[in-house]
């Protein structure tokens, strides 16, 4: 019997009060399911979605029996291919943009279900369809509002690009792979710098690869907002075709299997070419024009995000290699004092040994030995000062372990002395025992350099120094401590910002370069500071993991 229209109308209101303000889908479905059942006084029912990577019916809720239908059966009832359904059972489709996103079926055993009734089971199902598709677009604004939000903060371009990959994990559902690749003007060509491969548990191997970039497909990744939905099985067009070419990575893995679908965005940030984005599936159905839009969307902040890690990696590196001048020349005046003095024992007396041997009166032997000593002594001071000097002028990028007791008694002998001739007190507790890390040494002595110069430059005459270094556990602490002014709670939370300073004529990124380096070596950089009392910097390094070097003494 066609329930009355009263109750029909009571239903409807009734689903649309109370589908609102259920938060999930998969409660909404659950609720819908309950209702219609018991609308119908059937003993059971279910819904199952289409799984859009495999095409296969997941159940979603269930009431009695498992059983209602068989998955070919409601399959081919989503096909439109008007299967043999029971009299007994009711069917409806759940849509989704046009197409089939699942079926409901419900069973009254004993009395078979009446045409008009099945068409009301089909109006309540698009009701209950509706307000799923409802709260999936607004946990998916809510998803994408979080990810713009992380990828306005200042990123370097290797966290950028991983952090545009993990966003779109969260937005999309595909089972192959994603992928970044950059736009390199200099080698002409798209090179790949991030891959998240979905089909399987490891890490990409092409990394770093370059596909040669056309003029078309420059053109196509410089155009904001362009994004193609690609199937290999079908042949690209136009623009679609040169974008689809740079992504065809060669090699391609072993055992990968072959993408049936991809979603290309081109990144292009106020008509300047960043990169293309890339979501792959295998099969040709788990992506469609709705997934489109979303990394449509998705493409604009990622794009603006890139484009400013890379702008801020390159003023970055420029910034370095001035801040290396700009100290390279602090120490040079540092050691100039030490040099001078050094060769002011050393000349005199080696101008006084060979007039005496040239006016036939050498020296005794004992006095020509001391003199000879004297020599020698200062001679090995200017060679470690310019030692020094020499490692921390090359820009070598070669990592290995690094001796810590070595590179901070190097760093330390270029600033002792001028740091004694402005008065201030220099204490070392740098363990004999401390062990290795793993780095490149002369970044790691620019990272020492910058925060002992900063510790001596916020300290007044009279002030003390100390510089220290042990293991801690897996990992090695070197401290930098100092009597100095220190900063109050408003600078010490604005330190990490680049380009803020306490200094009249600081530039405001060396402490954002060595949290750069710092970070690149697997470690972080600690700072407590109170106004007045001096402040305290805590770099943590992971241990290389060899065993202690012994060898490594206090400067």
């Amino acid at each position: 019997m066609i329930p009355p229209i009263k109750r029909r109308y009571g239903l409807l209101n009734e689903l649309h009060d109370r589908l609102e303000r259920i938060a999930g889908p998969e409660k909404i479905l659950a609720y819908f399911l309950r209702r219609a059942v018991n609308f119908f006084d059937a003993q059971g029912g279910v819904v199952h979605l289409v799984d859009r990577a495999t095409g296969a019916l997941k159940p979603a809720a269930t009431i009695g029996p498992r059983d209602v239908v068989d998955d070919e059966t409601a399959l081919r009832f989503l096909r439109n291919e008007r299967p043999q359904v029971p009299r007994d059972v009711a069917m409806a489709p759940l849509l989704r943009d046009g197409g089939a996103r699942g079926v409901v079926a419900i069973r009254r055993k004993g009395t078979p279900f009446q045409p008009g009734e099945g068409r009301f089971l089909c109006k309540i199902a698009a009701l209950a369809a509706n307000e799923v598709r409802r709260r999936e677009e607004g946990h998916l604004r809510e998803v994408r509002e979080r990810i713009e939000r992380k990828l306005l903060e200042d990123l370097r371009p290797e966290d950028a690009v991983y952090r545009i990959l993990h966003g779109l994990k969260r937005l999309l559902r595909y089972d192959h792979s994603s992928a970044v690749l950059v736009h390199d003007a200099a080698r002409g060509s798209f090179v790949l710098k991030a891959e998240q491969i979905a089909w399987k548990k490891g890490k990409s191997g092409r990394i770093g690869i370059g596909i040669p970039a056309t003029a078309e497909s420059v053109r196509e990744i410089a155009r904001e907002g362009a994004a193609f939905l690609l199937r290999p099985s079908e042949p690209a067009r136009g623009g679609a075709a040169s974008v689809a070419a740079a992504l065809r990575f060669r090699p391609k893995e072993p055992g990968e299997p072959d993408e049936g679908v991809v979603l290309a965005a081109a990144l292009g940030h106020r008509g300047t070419p960043v990169g293309i984005l890339k979501v792959a599936a295998r099969s040709p159905a788990a992506l469609d024009e709705s997934d489109l839009a979303v990394v449509r969307l998705f493409a604009g902040p990622a794009a603006a995000a890139l484009h400013r890690s890379e702008a801020r990696a390159r003023l970055e590196t420029t910034a370095e290699r001035a801040l290396r001048k700009g100290a390279l020349a602090d120490v040079a005046r540092a050691v100039a004092h030490d040099v001078n003095n050094a060769l002011g024992v050393a000349v005199p007396l080696l101008q006084q040994i060979a007039e005496e041997v040239r006016s036939g009166s050498p020296p005794e032997r004992g006095v020509l030995q001391a003199d000879l000593a004297l020599v020698l002594d200062s001679l090995r001071i200017v060679k470690r000062v310019f030692s020094g000097m020499m490692a921390f002028a090359r820009d070598a990028r070669s990592a290995g372990a690094i001796d810590v007791g070595r590179c901070i008694a190097e760093t330390l002998s270029l600033l002792e002395g001028a740091m004694a001739r402005n008065g201030l007190k220099l204490e070392t507790a740098v363990s004999p025992s401390v062990p290795r890390v793993r780095g490149n040494p002369t970044l790691f002595e620019q990272v020492l350099l910058n925060l002992v110069s900063n510790a001596r430059d916020a300290t007044p005459k009279g002030g003390t120094i100390r510089v220290g270094a042990a293991g801690a556990g897996p990992r090695v602490e070197i401290a930098i401590e100092d009597t100095g002014s220190g900063m109050d709670d408003a600078a010490l939370e604005r330190i990490r910002e680049p380009f803020f300073t306490t200094k009249p004529d600081g530039s405001g990124l060396g402490l954002a370069i060595c949290r750069a380096i710092v970070t690149e070596m697997g470690g972080d950089i600690a700072i407590t500071s109170r106004s007045g009392a001096g402040t305290r910097v805590v770099v943590s390094l992971p241990a290389a993991g060899e065993a202690p070097v012994a060898e490594s003494r206090a400067p």
